[in-house]
């Protein structure tokens, strides 16, 4: 009876398995056939990844036949920007919503910054040293090995790299994007000399005095190799008219793009109409001033203010005494060159006729102390076949003031391929220290041209001729004339009367000139 009755609930259990079996497999088999499931409800899609897809397969999972009317909508996600975006799919008349969440987890990278050079002394900031991808941003850094007194490894971070000794630092850099994802990257960085400055000294202004802080400014590479054309100085609210203290801050930049500073300070007031600039006048001063290029001058871009001023600064010259010849006291003449020890002229070969018998006065633009000079101490050369000469004059007789006006004209030749006829030219005249400066028209063509002796006032001269409209006066020859650009294009000559009864006035060519550079050292 037992064992009829174990044999019943075997068959009963053995049933209901079988039932159980059917009903799944029914369940799946329904699932499989009717009906389709969807992946997910909830996906994050990297910020900047490609436009999400709209196929039915990545939402869903089914048998080909029932995915085949599915459809999904995911026109509203954009991957370029953060959020949450509500997508729909279409499937066997039902709808299904998922939620895309477009996040940014991408940590920014960092590379070293290749072009990037330092120097000593000098601060950087941290976005200086390196770059970051994904919109990230270097704030921060930190120099590694540093220890405290336990000799446990500090990590300081900074905002300001500030290295006061040359070398090799290993530099932590940290970057952080907009949706606070960070990393970290060592890098070495070298450090370099930084340029340095010279005659750069506390100075004290008169007031009223037109100076430029960044005269006296002459920086200097590793290599002691020049480098003030990139001097560039930041004056603040520094004003010569104004008594007060003023900071002034210098910077330069040398051939590999390393940085340097300086700072100092302009005290304007009354000092006895005196200016002291913080260093002595001496040869070695003004030779540091030559070796830095200070008596150089510049090009302008064409411009008419610039290139008055530039014609004003060249310091043309004017030349008075007791003459020789009774008719002839004075005259004009220009800056070709300086060195410590003498300071040389051009001028107009027959202006040499005017040279006193005892002492020559010279003035520049009535700037400085007028140098009287001993006409012993006087030389000077002329050309065979040019109304052309030049004098030196030892630099001693000029006080510093004087001098530091002083700034020699460029001198090119080639200036006449380069002149348009009939151009624009601009002159700066000096009747003993009196400028007169003037734009004027070239009315004639640059090339050779020649005229009739006997209607030249100082004839005898066998030239070629700049041509102007404007005539100038006695006392204005050996003058120059500057073209737009502030190059030397010819010396004030003579004055030519037309049959017309019109003047036209002439400037030599600068053949004669370079005749005579090549002779400089008989002066």
């Amino acid at each position: 009876m037992r064992k009829r009755v174990q044999n019943r609930g075997l068959k009963r259990a053995v049933r209901i398995i079988l039932l159980l079996v059917v009903a799944v497999w029914g369940y799946l088999g329904y699932r499989y056939f009717f009906t389709v499931t969807q992946k997910y409800t909830e996906r994050t899609v990297e910020l900047g990844s490609k436009k999400l897809s709209s196929d039915p397969h990545d939402f869903f999972i089914g048998r080909e036949k029932n995915l085949e009317s599915a459809s999904v909508d995911t026109s509203e996600v954009d991957t370029k920007t953060i959020g949450d975006y509500r997508v729909r799919g279409y499937a066997l008349d039902h709808t299904y919503t998922y939620t895309i969440h477009v996040k940014d987890t991408t940590a920014p990278s960092i590379a070293k910054d290749k072009k990037a050079v330092f120097g000593n002394k000098n601060s950087y900031q941290a976005k200086e040293i390196g770059k970051a991808s994904d919109k990230g941003e270097i704030k921060s850094f930190y120099v590694t090995g540093a220890k405290d007194a336990k000799g446990n490894e500090l990590k300081i971070k900074k905002h300001a790299f500030s290295p006061e000794d040359v070398g090799e630092y290993q530099v932590t850099l940290e970057a952080t994007d907009e949706s606070g994802n960070e990393t970290t990257k060592e890098v070495s960085v070298k450090v370099e000399e930084s340029p340095h400055f010279l005659m750069v000294a506390d100075r004290k202004i008169q007031v009223g005095s037109d100076f430029d802080p960044s005269e006296f400014v002459f920086a200097e590479d590793k290599d002691n190799k020049d480098v003030s054309d990139s001097v560039t100085v930041d004056a603040g609210d520094y004003n010569y008219n104004k008594s007060g203290e003023y900071t002034i801050t210098a910077y330069a930049t040398d051939e590999k793009g390393i940085k340097g500073h300086t700072s100092f300070k302009i005290t304007v007031g009354d000092f006895g109409g005196a200016n002291d600039y913080g260093f002595t006048d001496s040869r070695e001063t003004r030779q540091a001033m030559l070796d830095h290029g200070y008596f150089k001058t510049r090009k302008t871009d064409g411009n008419h203010t610039d290139a008055t001023a530039l014609a004003t600064e060249r310091s043309s010259v004017g030349i008075k005494g007791g003459s020789r010849a009774a008719t002839c006291y004075c005259f004009s003449g220009f800056v070709y060159k300086v060195t410590a020890d003498k300071v040389y002229f051009g001028t107009a070969r027959h202006c040499l006729e005017c040279f006193p018998i005892a002492d020559t006065t010279i003035v520049a633009n009535s700037v400085g102390t007028p140098a009287t000079i001993n006409t012993a101490d006087i030389k000077t050369i002329q050309s065979e076949n040019h109304d052309t000469a030049m004098f030196s004059v030892p630099t001693s007789y000029f006080d510093f003031e004087y001098l530091r006006h002083l700034r020699e004209v460029i001198v090119d030749s080639s200036v006449y391929d380069r002149l348009p006829e009939n151009d624009t030219v601009v002159m700066n005249i000096q009747s003993f220290g009196m400028p007169d400066v003037s734009w004027s028209d070239i009315i004639l063509p640059v090339k050779a041209r020649s005229f009739d002796q006997a209607s030249s006032r100082w004839g005898s001269f066998d030239e070629s001729y700049v041509v102007t409209d404007k005539v100038t006066k006695q006392g204005e020859s050996g003058g120059p004339l500057f073209d737009k650009y502030g190059e030397l294009i010819g010396i004030n000559s003579c004055i030519i009367y037309l049959p017309d009864g019109t003047s036209i006035s002439c400037f030599c060519r600068l053949e004669g000139l370079t005749e005579l550079t090549a002779r400089l050292g008989e002066l």
